[in-house]
């Protein structure tokens, strides 16, 4: 829960392994669980940090290589409840770079957006592995995405047009997962664009909830993909 989750990373900055970390994730518990027997659509609350708690735990981890905080909200002075705020999440990892940083998980931080999350991409062109899914993030962040990125979701991001998947086709060569489903401003074609530029290296392509008929898909499927491509088109 939020006390155990604040009371954890308050630990972390003090014990001695934490400097040799190279993995921490927190945030939405339902974003981690494994269980088939819940709905897919079941939520629980938001996992609440401090921004300084973030601050102090970048510093006391250097050698992190995967950071997730999936639907991570901030404490609020103001307001005096917890509620998500976007920029206190981000702040840190700009004024605290991690070169060793190549995994960035900020699903359902749902209040994320362009001004926000730019500068963490242009401070962290190295990131290798990034999910943004349900973010209000559009296509200008998309603009400064690093050429080192391999995986990348961005489902649920209604914002993001044909001009942001344009920006990740000229300047992400090395795309080997890409989630674009449940998009509304794209198109079937699209997903085909996709598949025609990365071709066989791709081993996810999700274009779930596009408008895809049985000529759309053809365009897709035999694009020279190898066996092991998962390619998801479910309903929605």
């Amino acid at each position: 829960g939020d006390l155990a989750t604040s009371q954890f990373l308050w630990m972390l900055q003090s014990v001695p392994w934490a400097k040799d970390l190279q993995e921490l994730r927190v945030g939405w518990r339902s974003e981690f669980t494994n269980d088939p027997g819940r709905s897919s659509k079941f939520v629980e609350p938001y996992a609440c940090v401090k921004p300084i708690q973030i601050e102090k735990t970048l510093k006391a981890c250097p050698k992190l290589k995967v950071v997730g905080f999936a639907g991570c909200g901030c404490w609020s002075a103001l307001m005096g409840y917890w509620r998500p705020d976007h920029i206190m999440v981000l702040r840190p990892f700009v004024e605290n770079r991690n070169a060793n940083l190549v995994t960035l998980d900020l699903s359902s931080v749902m209040y994320i957006n362009d001004t926000d999350l730019v500068p963490v991409l242009q401070t962290h062109t190295h990131l290798e592995n990034l999910s943004l899914r349900g973010t209000l993030v559009s296509d200008q962040s998309l603009a400064v995405l690093g050429s080192k990125l391999q995986k990348l979701n961005i489902s649920c991001c209604h914002l993001v047009t044909q001009n942001g998947i344009n920006s990740i086709l000229a300047n992400c060569p090395g795309i080997q997962e890409l989630d674009l489903c449940y998009i509304s401003g794209l198109e079937a074609t699209c997903a085909i664009s996709v598949a025609d530029c990365y071709g066989s290296q791709l081993t996810m392509l999700g274009f779930g909830g596009f408008k895809m008929d049985d000529g759309h898909l053809i365009r897709v499927k035999p694009l020279q993909l190898e066996p092991q491509t998962q390619i998801s088109n479910a309903k929605a």
